[in-house]
């Protein structure tokens, strides 16, 4: 006759499992605090890419010191010799001119934009990636531009390494010094003065030099829209374009410059009259020091003395 055992009862531990909805009310707890915490994880990783940011630019900075002090006091040219220079070989961009003193010279007949990117530190922030740009068929990998209008209605006397082929009134209320700087004058950009001297740009501290930008020139437009320079940008049908600027990358809101990239957003930086906004980005002034600004300071600072 087979023998029956009962069931055994396994002895009472004090644990129990979760129930479901237990399991649901620690899910939400996790979930709010995710949703408190990631805010303040992207803001501080915003604020650590704008550090960086202007680290880079102060050590560019340091390096138009050191050149502008080996080339008899003048800056390097925007682009040499001329906008119009489609060979690569013949062509210097400012960076590649400041290279040897970021820790590399590069010979510009061999080197590639990629062998720069090596040596000149980009902005953490400049999603050049998401652009669909490639680093090795052009020369916007860098995230910044030097100024090319250095004189732009500053009042100073504008003056270069080489003779403007036609003149600008510098009393004129909108064009006044308007001058391509770092370029040498053409038959098409008459208006352009060569390299020119730190020493003849009104108030150091806050001449901008360099900054954050979508190319690798760093200007305003004059838009018949806004009736003002502004930040040019691809949906203004009215802007004057100016040499170096061109509808190429239809892709990038901004043409030159790029004064969202630490705070703010696009669309939010339409011109609405004086005041600060959240629009920001990061510049280097001809001192050497770098600083975080708003939208509309770094403009008037870009179409002013700067004071």
């Amino acid at each position: 006759m087979p023998f029956f055992r009962p069931p055994q009862r396994r002895p009472a531990t004090g644990r129990h499992a979760f129930t479901l909805v237990e399991l649901l009310v620690v899910i939400g707890i996790i979930a709010v605090l995710i949703g408190l915490l990631l805010p303040a994880l992207g803001k501080a990783r915003r604020a650590a890419q704008t550090a960086a940011c202007l680290s880079n630019l102060r050590t560019i900075g340091h390096a138009y010191i050191m050149y502008v002090q080996a080339n008899n006091g003048y800056l390097p040219y925007n682009r040499y010799p001329t906008w119009q220079e489609s060979d690569p070989k013949k062509v210097i961009q400012w960076y590649q001119a400041l290279s040897q003193y970021l820790g590399k010279k590069l010979d510009p007949e061999n080197a590639t934009p990629g062998d720069y990117a090596k040596v000149l530190r980009s902005c953490p922030s400049w999603t050049f990636d998401l652009q669909g740009l490639s680093v090795d068929k052009n020369d916007y990998f860098p995230g910044y531009g030097q100024n090319y209008l250095l004189f732009l209605r500053t009042g100073a006397r504008p003056v270069g390494s080489e003779k403007p082929l036609a003149q600008i009134n510098d009393n004129d209320p909108i064009y006044g010094g308007g001058y391509n700087t770092g370029i040498n004058p053409t038959s098409q950009t008459p208006w352009a003065l060569g390299a020119v001297k730190a020493s003849k740009l009104p108030n150091s501290q806050t001449r901008i030099i360099n900054g954050d930008s979508v190319n690798n020139h760093l200007s305003l437009q004059y838009s018949t829209f806004f009736i003002r320079w502004d930040f040019a940008r691809y949906d203004d049908p009215t802007a004057v374009l100016l040499p170096g600027q061109t509808q190429q990358f239809k892709q990038l809101y901004w043409i030159s410059g790029d004064p969202t990239r630490h705070g703010g957003k696009n669309l939010e930086c339409k011109p609405k009259g004086a005041g600060k906004t959240s629009c920001l980005a990061n510049y280097l002034m001809l001192d050497g020091h770098a600083e975080t600004l708003d939208y509309e300071r770094a403009r008037v600072m870009l179409s002013t003395r700067g004071s």
